[in-house]
């Protein structure tokens, strides 16, 4: 039996922004379209289907494409999260707003991304809440190659034997500034990285610190490594710590 279309006369009905002037073809073979004046001004084709669709709640809206990724809400001076929106930033059809982080930076987001809470910071919030898990992970243990947190503990297992390396192998280069001239690693780190890992959490160790922002640094040049002689600084405060 030959499938019949139902033939629908949209003629002159408004339908989300569209509204619908007369039956015409489409690009879509065997659909049948009707040409439509946008609330905007701008014409577009739309098939039957796409308009009867909006008329049965199957989709919310329609149109030219005008309001495609757009929103007229101003939402400037609007907080989300952690975020303030400054000014509408709208760039290749995409509604972005320029938002001021509660850390001081600036960046520019999605208006959906706003609107739906997928975007609540600059990206501090996510690098604090990865530090969070991976302390969480790290409390007085040492974690194994199948962590997922792998990655940040290698990171300070390499700080913590490099450290040790430079006050006892004297095949090191640096041996003869560390323990060629008496520098030493205290019993508490020597020979227990879990602590030597608590207190590094404790006391400001970044594991997200870009390469040279957050180093090991004797504040007394001349004394051991040790808690209450070490702390965690960028390169630039080290070279100014020197004998």
């Amino acid at each position: 039996m030959r499938n019949r279309r139902r033939k629908y006369d949209l003629t002159g009905q408004h339908i989300g922004a569209l509204t619908a002037i007369e039956p015409c073809s489409t690009k879509y073979e065997g659909a049948v379209g009707w040409r439509c004046v946008c609330d905007c001004g701008a014409e577009c084709v739309k098939t039957t289907q796409q308009l009867i669709d909006v008329v049965k709640g199957k989709r919310s809206t329609i149109s030219c494409g005008c309001n495609r990724n757009r929103s007229g809400e101003d939402l400037t001076g609007r907080i989300f999260g952690r975020l303030q929106v400054i000014r509408k930033a709208t760039k290749y059809g995409l509604t972005k707003w320029e938002c001021v982080c509660e850390c001081g930076n600036v960046c520019t987001v999605l208006n959906r991304d706003l609107l739906t809470g997928h975007t609540q910071s600059c990206g501090c919030l996510e690098k604090e809440n990865r530090k969070n898990m991976w302390k969480r992970k790290c409390d007085g243990k040492i974690l194994t190659y199948g962590d997922r947190s792998k990655r940040y503990n290698e990171r300070l297992y390499n700080v913590w034997n490099s450290m040790k390396s430079r006050c006892y192998n004297p095949n090191v280069a640096s041996y003869k500034n560390y323990g060629g001239r008496g520098i030493e690693v205290c019993d508490e780190w020597a020979h227990n990285f879990p602590t030597f890992q608590k207190w590094a959490i404790e006391n400001g160790y970044d594991p997200d610190a870009p390469y040279g922002e957050c180093t090991i640094d004797r504040i007394d040049v001349n004394g051991n490594y040790e808690p209450s002689n070490c702390r965690w600084v960028s390169m630039d405060v080290q070279r100014y710590n020197k004998r």
